[in-house]
Parts: structure tokens; sequence; C-alpha cells
């Protein structure tokens, strides 16, 4: 058991690490500053054998050390930019969602287009055939009447011949 007689402002090093700084108290209940770059454990004797039995209160001091309090700084700092990033990542993950949506929505309006401009062809296609075949229908007939006409003339000059 290591047992520490302080006054106020008094400080104990441990090692080169370790600064015990006692910083006041009342009967029961003292402050200890400790300056320590690692994981320190502290534990409290108050005489009972079972450490889940105490009912111990630790009350962690305002004062924390300059070095602790820029630590905290930049870790709000690392939280902060976590955040903004996890904002901007949603942000450009719904703008992608957009633009796939407008890209799928793009390729149906080409196919479509291109589908009607197919039919459209066709049906030009179909059409002109119609009319190919009606003009050449026509012009047989015209020929066939003209082969008569000729034919009834011929007829009519043998009569008179």
């Amino acid at each position: 058991m290591l047992k520490l007689s302080l006054k106020e402002g008094q400080y104990v090093n441990i090692g080169d690490d370790i600064r015990i700084v006692f910083a006041g108290g009342i009967g029961k209940h003292c402050r200890l500053l400790i300056d320590a770059p690692k994981e320190l454990n502290i534990a409290r004797s108050n005489n009972e054998p079972d450490p889940a039995k105490r009912k111990d209160t630790y009350y962690p001091d305002p004062e924390i050390s300059n070095e602790a309090q820029k630590e905290i700084q930049r870790i709000d700092r690392i939280s902060e930019a976590i955040s903004k990033v996890s904002s901007q990542r949603s942000s450009l993950g719904a703008v992608q969602n957009r633009l796939e949506h407008t890209i799928n929505n793009l390729d149906n309006v080409v196919e479509n287009t291109t589908s009607a401009e197919s039919r459209i062809r066709d049906t030009d296609m179909a059409k002109e055939m119609v009319n190919y075949s009606k003009n050449n229908i026509l012009a047989q007939a015209g020929q066939s009447m003209l082969a008569q006409a000729n034919q009834s003339n011929q007829g009519v000059l043998s009569l008179l011949q």
C-alpha cells in the first residue's frame, strides 16, 4: 500500500511520466490531479474485500490538464470531420441515385424513340409499296386501253380497205 501525505499544491512524481498533485479536499474526499500519458488504473481501498461491493463514487475533476483538453479538442474536430464526411457521403449518394434514375429514364426514352422511328419507317415503306402497286396497275390499264383503242382503229381501217 502506498500512502502519500501531501499538503495542498504539493506533488509527487512517479517515474518520468506520472505526476500526482494534491488539489485540496474536505473530510473523506480529496482531489488529485494526475497527469499520465498512458492509461492509469486507480483504486481506493476502504477495507472491503470485494471490489464489486464498493460504493465509491468517482467525481471527475473539472480541471483537466491542458494536454487532455487538447486531445479532447482533437477528438471533437475529428468527430466533426467524420460528421461532415458522412453528410457529404449521404448527399453524394442521393445525387448518384438521382443520376442513375435519370440515366435509366433516358435509356428508356432512347429505346422508345428508336422503336417509334422504326415503326414510322416501316409504315412509310408499306405506303410507298401501295402507291407503287397502284401506279403500276394504272399504267398497265392505260397500256391495255391504248392497245384496245389501236386494235379498234386497225379493225376499222381493215374494213375500209
